[in-house]
């Protein structure tokens, strides 16, 4: 289990973390692996493995970029991210080994859940019960916020699991589908689940 699988499963598990930057991190880290899995035949929304995103997803304003471009990857995703940015795209990850840009489907996550800015708790429960991975909750003197981020939808996708690699037409189904990065669990309860930033 690599390192941001154990950091996921503990934030998954309600270890959540609350500072806002924090998130943040884990976020664009766990985006620069979403879609490293080689393509795959199949998926709901995917035609003989090929790429075809919403408008939000553009796999083409960065393609150059890839881990071969950079000596790290980490390199080559703060590359691929600072061209996504340069671009007007605030998210990326990696798809065949190259960059991709994209933009949130979901732009609720500031509002759904700002009147639970109470405490931290109140907070994580709403954007749990949302359908979210993610909260920010800041608490300052004389305000208090409640953010949701990382909607998340095992359903879109679910036709994945049924490929020749349910993992690799997950990711490629989660992108035909207009979100940039996903979770495939492949054992016990395998599910697919389609995750927004």
């Amino acid at each position: 289990m690599s390192l941001l699988e154990v950091l996921y499963q503990r934030w998954d598990e309600g270890a959540g973390l609350v500072l806002l930057g924090l998130p943040v991190f884990l976020v664009a880290l766990a985006t620069g692996c979403a879609g490293s899995r080689p393509d795959a035949n199949g998926g709901a929304g995917a035609s003989a493995g090929s790429l075809n995103p919403p408008a939000n997803v553009d796999a083409v304003a960065c393609s150059n970029i890839g881990p071969e471009a950079d000596a790290t990857a980490i390199n080559s995703t703060n590359s691929c991210l600072d061209c996504c940015n340069a671009k007007g795209f605030p998210d990326s990850t990696f798809f065949e080994n190259r960059c991709v840009c994209g933009k949130p489907l979901d732009d609720q996550g500031d509002i759904v859940c700002a009147s639970m800015a109470a405490t931290n708790d109140s907070c994580n429960a709403c954007c749990r019960a949302a359908a979210y991975t993610g909260h920010g909750w800041l608490s300052a003197p004389g305000t208090t916020s409640c953010s949701c981020f990382g909607k998340s939808d095992a359903m879109v996708c679910a036709g994945a699991l049924a490929a020749a690699d349910p993992g690799a037409a997950c990711t490629l189904c989660c992108l035909n589908h207009g979100y940039l990065d996903d979770d495939y669990e492949g054992f016990g309860t395998r599910v697919c689940r389609c995750i927004d930033h």
